[in-house]
């Protein structure tokens, strides 16, 4: 009877931290809602790869995109946005609520997507994988590293593209020029479900929103900031964990304690 209960107890464990693992990688809690899944990667297209540097893609614009005219001619459409995903898309994410400030690195190609940031004054890197269905969430000044598979893994993190989605851009509203991050872009307004508008700062070279200002009555302002955006191939190491990180498969322990238990 002592050892079920030690055994039922120890499961109970590690679902506990199971759920930490999954509400750490989708910190910070001022970030816009709705997980970020990159796009799925076809078996034709190659593995990622490139050029090293650290991380960073090289800094070639994406041709065409944006035209003249009306909102819904300025912005990228679906397939724009899923060729500039699996190219690989780099850039630093800053969103503003009456709250407060928090930013995060983000690395999208393909099918992975890797972020990083701080979060209650802890380093703290996410890598998703959507093909393999895999989260790795790693402490770098821990040296170590939690992973768990599941069904549909998410990061509370929005790509610009998302901003592209359900909504109406043949009623957007241009309303001046600027050049914001360095690079030159079209000022829109577009109607959101709720009745309220969103100013949309939208890059002239890539059809993508660089900078979102969103207001609900009653609630403030917020502003999602893309800055530093790259394009390019990423490096394959960008979604690797340095060598020698502990890390945690809390699956297969789970698994473990399930044939402890006398359970398939």
């Amino acid at each position: 009877m002592k050892r079920r209960k030690f055994v039922c107890s120890s499961m109970a464990l590690i679902l506990v931290l199971a759920l930490l693992a999954l509400a750490g990688c989708g910190r910070p809690s001022s970030a816009p809602s709705g997980g970020q899944e990159a796009p799925a990667q076809s078996e034709s297209q190659s593995a990622p790869g490139g050029a090293s540097g650290g991380g960073v893609p090289s800094t070639e614009q994406p041709s065409g995109g944006a035209g003249s005219g009306s909102g819904e001619g300025l912005v990228a459409g679906t397939d724009r946005v899923k060729e500039l995903m699996q190219k690989g898309v780099a850039y630093d994410l800053i969103t503003t609520t009456p709250q407060g400030t928090t930013s995060m690195k983000i690395w999208i190609q393909g099918y992975k997507l890797k972020t990083e940031g701080n979060f209650g004054g802890q380093k703290m890197v996410s890598i998703l994988d959507t093909q393999t269905h895999t989260l790795i969430t790693y402490y770098p000044d821990r040296n170590e590293a939690v992973k768990l598979a599941g069904e549909r893994p998410q990061v509370d993190a929005k790509s610009p593209g998302d901003y592209l989605k359900d909504r109406d851009f043949t009623k957007a509203r241009v309303i001046g020029s600027e050049v914001y991050d360095g690079a030159p872009c079209k000022v829109i307004l577009v109607a959101e479900a709720d009745g309220a508008q969103s100013k949309m700062w939208v890059r002239e070279d890539c059809g993508l929103p660089v900078k979102v200002e969103t207001e609900v009555p009653g609630q403030g302002k917020t502003v999602v900031e893309y800055k530093n955006l790259r394009f390019g191939p990423l490096p394959p190491e960008t979604f690797e964990l340095p060598a020698g990180v502990k890390v945690t498969d809390l699956g297969e322990m789970l698994q473990q304690l399930q044939k402890a238990a006398g359970k398939p």
